[in-house]
């Protein structure tokens, strides 16, 4: 099996369709029904995910990270692509 291509800033991801959501007081869990993938977030990476889940870009999310965290720009950039490219190889993300 080939692992996933880098996830690029302007590429717009999808939820897979077996994939459910669950919003906790301390961020998500995400669970892959068709392999039993389980994926935890934190409160940080729950925003990442609502706005992905908007259909956004990495990019634009690391726009709208920006406005809502003080945190410098590369450290947002590296994070969100780091989250996508985790979620996009357990088969929660794929690309549009």
């Amino acid at each position: 099996m080939t692992s996933p291509r880098p996830a690029s800033g302007a590429q717009c991801f999808a939820v897979s369709p077996s994939v459910v959501f669950r919003q906790m007081d301390d961020g998500a869990v995400l669970l892959d029904l068709e392999s039993g993938v389980y994926f935890g977030l934190d409160e940080v990476g729950t925003r990442v995910w609502m706005l992905l889940m908007e259909q956004k870009t990495p990019d634009a999310v690391c726009e709208a990270m920006l406005a809502e965290f003080d945190v410098e720009p590369g450290v947002v950039a590296d994070d969100v692509r780091r989250l996508v490219g985790e979620l996009q190889q357990n088969g929660l993300l794929r690309p549009e």
